[in-house]
Formats: C-alpha cells, structure tokens, sequence
C-alpha cells in the first residue's frame, strides 16, 4: 500500500497515457456494419453425376462448388465491378479513379463467406455472404451489387467452361465418327469378300457352338449318305448272292428275307419253291416216284426253278442298277460334304479377324455415342448457364442493430486499463525507482560506520536479573547503522568468498545488493548466538 501511494506517479502517469490514447483510438476508429445475404447453392441438372437432377453426388461436390463461389466472389473483376457500381465512400478524397488497387485490396479483406449455426464450411448447401463496410446503407447494397456480379460472373464462367467442352467434345466426335467410318468401310469389305457365307460366319461368330443352314446341311448330307452306303453294301450281297442263284436255283432257299426286300417277285417265287417241294414231298411220302401226282408236283418245281432262272436274270440287272445308283449317291454326298467342310474350315479361318473388325466397329460405335452424349450435355449446359442460376437468394440481405467490433467506450476503457496495468508492472517490478524506498539501503557503502565493538542494545530486566537485548525496542536504522559483518575469524573467512562487486539490486531486503543481503544474514545469525 505503501508503494500504492508513494509511487503513484508510475501508475498514475501510464493510466492517463494508456486512457488518452485509447480515446484517441476509439474517436479516430472506423466503425463498420456487416450485412449478410444467405445463399443456397445447387448443382446443374444436365450432365450431373447425382441421379437426381439438382442434387449433389457427393459433399466434396458440394464444397468445391462453394470454394468456387468464394474465389469468384474475391476476384478482381468482380470487386472492381461491385466497388464501380457502388461507387466510393463518402470519405474518399483522393483524386485517382475509383477503384483503386488499394481499395480493391482492402475490400477483398471484408468479403466473407460463413456456414449457417456453426456448421462446417462445405457441409450444407446454405452459406452466408457477409460484406464490411462503414455504414449500414453501403454494407446493404455492397452486398446486393457482389452477389449480382457474383451470378453473372458464375455464369459466365460456366458458359465458358461449356464452351471450351463443345469445342473439345466436337473435335472428338470428329474424331471418333472418322474412325468409326474407317472401321465400317473395312468390316464391309471384309463381309463382301465373305460373300454367300456371311450368315454362317455371324453365326459362328454369335455362337460357336449354335447350328447354322450349313451345318445342319451337312449333317443331313451325312445321314443319308449312311443309308446310301447301306443300301449300296445290300445291293453288292444281294447281287453276289443272285450270281450264286442263278447257278443253283435251290441256295436262294437260304438267303435272308432282309435281301429279298428289294425284289418281292424273287421272293414269291421262292415262298412257291418251297410250297412244291413241300408237296412233292408230301406225295413221295404216300406214292410212289412215277405216281402222275409226284410227276406233277415234280414238273411244277421245274417250271418255278425255270422262272426262278429268269427273274434272276432280271433281279440282276435291277440290282446292278440300284447298286450304280447308290454307288453314284453316295460319291455326290461326299462331294458335298468335302464342300461343306471346307466352307466350315474357311469360316473357321476368318472368324478371328470379323471378331475383331465387330469388336473394333462396336467399340468406336460406343465411342463415338458417347462422344456425342456429352456434346448434347454440353451444349444443354452452355444453354442453361444463361437461362439459370445455380446460386439463389434466401430472403434478402440483413444487418445487425449495432456495428462489429468494440465500441468506442471499450476501446477506450481498455487503454485506460491497460496503461494502470503497465503502470503496476513498473511499480512492483522495479521497486528501486521509488521514492518510497528507504535512501539509506540505496548505498550501503557510504553510510556504513567502523566497528567499534559490541553494540550497545536496550537491555531489559529479566527474572533472573541478567540484561538481554530487547530488539523490538531498537529502531531499525540503528541496528543496521551498527551492524558489520566481522563476528569471527570462521564467519570473516566465510563472508570473504562472496564477491565484493556491485551486483546490482532485486529487491532483496529493501532494496539492499545480494552482497549486503548476505551480510545482514551473517550478522542475525551472529546477534542470536550472543543471545543465548
């Protein structure tokens, strides 16, 4: 307290300084409104990756599109288009033309772009564009002027953008519809060169294991060439076995019916054969061999064997015919399916390369559909850029009841506090620099007196009769005018390794130097031994 009030003037001096230049600073500051526009941004419904037109697929989308908005916002030429339009503050006297490239530095500085509650920047589709300036009226139509400039540079950004597609997107159409025509022209060339088996060869090439006209052809021609082949190996035992008949008309007894189904007159001349022997059998079993019977019986079997003879001879020629035409069938179907084969084995040769060509001709094909689905989206996107924006209002702009920042009473409190603040500092950190301290403890060097032996202390009587220093009685100036530090041979030898240089003042005891502090140590500890 006693420092409080007797070094008041390092605190007093600071206040009035630090409360001066805070009321300097609070008149001469600008204060400025803050008017804020809520925006809501969306994504084109042309060409968009979301499938539902308008939406964002994603938030990084999102987020990239509001980082776009705030980098157009900022731009030069929006800035100095907004500041042009609004024209400049009513303090403004330079003569240079408005704006200049500190004004449009400056007002970059004020243009913020804030999410709505404390959100994240880039998290919702609603911001808010917030606009500086030095009065309510300005910060309002600041604000209106950037977010028209802002839509119109948008969209001009997004025609641009379109444009500089259309112009890429049309050379590669090009491109694509030129390859496309040379990968047509040579799988027509290829198909013509195929000729007659081109149905079969897309068919081989559709599915390789599906049934063609050819193949089912061929395996037809197959089938019926077995049952020439078989019919003609009929015919050839058939005719060997007529060769035998005919030397012996009985052996045709033993042949097979299965021969004999090609000739039905050889066959009921045989069934006749037997039915006479049978009954010449039957009547050489009851007559005798000259009975008129058996020699009836007997004649019939002569005249079958005698026609036997003669339709052998037919049944011969017959049969040598069907064999030749069998023989005749059988080499045509081979020759077909020789034929066949070899269209087969050719179509098998070319497939490889009509895969590809069809491969090749359906690849460009997606290319060059592709290609021109992105030209449609954007030239739909360059038409919607003017015709749509993709930043709306969401009611209009506002502003605060009060400016932002401290007010002027603030600004200059804080001045008046911090320069008492600084002032304590002052006062309780170099305590030395008052005049509240004791000057006798400045200098202990000049005030010190010789030793002259014990010093003199009141005494006070105590029970037993004997004196005993009553130190609550002595001024403190006496006792420190009276006190030195040679007590004893042990304590000067101690006292000498501590350095005798000036070693500046902390505060220490009143102000006194670390080498009188620890001399005022040595001398208390020496008066309590005398004590007791």
């Amino acid at each position: 307290m006693r420092l409080f009030i007797q070094g008041r003037r390092f605190w007093l001096i600071p206040t009035v300084v630090g409360g001066v230049l805070g009321i300097a600073v609070a008149i001469g500051m600008p204060r400025y409104w803050e008017a804020s526009q809520a925006l809501i941004v969306r994504e084109t419904a042309m060409g968009g990756q979301s499938h539902q037109p308008g939406r964002f697929a994603s938030l990084s989308e999102m987020k990239t599109l509001q980082e776009t908005v705030l980098e157009l916002a900022k731009s030069k030429s929006v800035v100095e288009a907004t500041l042009k339009e609004v024209g400049p503050p009513s303090n403004w006297r330079s003569g240079k033309a408005w704006p200049t490239e500190r004004a449009i530095d400056d007002f970059r500085g004020q243009i913020r772009m804030l999410p709505p509650g404390g959100a994240e920047f880039g998290m919702t589709e609603v911001f808010y564009l917030a606009v500086r300036a030095e009065s309510r009226k300005r910060a309002l139509q600041l604000v209106n002027c950037i977010h028209k400039h802002l839509d119109a540079q948008f969209r001009n950004l997004r025609d641009n953008r379109a444009q500089s597609m259309i112009d890429e997107l049309e050379d590669a159409c090009f491109v694509a519809e030129t390859n496309l025509a040379s990968a047509t022209e040579e799988l027509a060339a290829f198909e013509a060169e195929v000729g007659a088996d081109l149905t079969e060869l897309r068919m081989l090439q559709t599915s390789p294991s599906a049934y063609s006209d050819l193949r089912l052809r061929l395996l037809s021609t197959e089938d019926a060439k077995r049952l020439h082949e078989t019919s003609q190996h009929q015919d050839e035992e058939l005719l060997e076995l007529l060769h035998a008949v005919r030397e012996d008309p009985d052996a045709l007894i033993a042949t097979p019916d299965i021969l004999l189904s090609s000739q039905p007159a050889l066959r009921r001349l045989k069934e006749g054969l037997i039915d006479a022997q049978l009954v010449t059998a039957g009547l050489l079993g009851t007559r005798s061999a000259n009975h008129p019977s058996v020699l009836a019986s007997q004649e019939a079997e002569a005249e079958i064997r005698h026609h036997l003879r003669e339709e052998i001879e037919t049944a011969i020629q017959g049969v040598g015919v069907s064999l030749q035409l069998n023989t005749d069938r059988v080499a045509a179907m081979e020759q077909q399916l020789r034929e066949g084969q070899s269209r087969l084995e050719r179509l098998a040769q070319l497939r490889a390369n009509y895969s590809n060509l069809i491969a090749l001709n359906e690849n460009r094909t997606k290319l060059a559909e592709a290609a021109r689905n992105d030209l449609a989206d954007a030239q739909a996107a360059k038409t919607s850029a003017r015709a749509a924006s993709l930043i709306q209002r969401i009611d209009g702009p506002e502003t605060g009841v009060n400016p932002v920042g401290p007010g002027r009473a603030v600004v200059a409190g804080t001045g008046l506090i911090g320069g008492f603040v600084f002032g304590m500092g002052l006062l309780f950190l170099f305590p030395e620099l008052s005049s509240a301290m004791p000057q006798q403890h400045l200098d202990r060097s000049a005030t010190r007196e010789p030793f002259d032996g014990p010093p003199k202390w009141p005494h006070a009587e105590t029970p037993t009769g004997q004196g005993k220093p009553f130190l609550d009685d002595v001024p403190d100036n006496e006792i420190v005018s009276q006190m030195d530090c040679t007590v004893t041979t042990t304590r000067q030898q101690d006292l000498a390794e501590f350095p005798t240089a000036d070693m500046g003042t902390f505060g220490l005891f009143h102000g006194m130097s670390l080498h009188e502090a620890c001399q005022q140590v040595a001398t208390r500890d020496q008066l309590e031994v005398s004590e007791k």
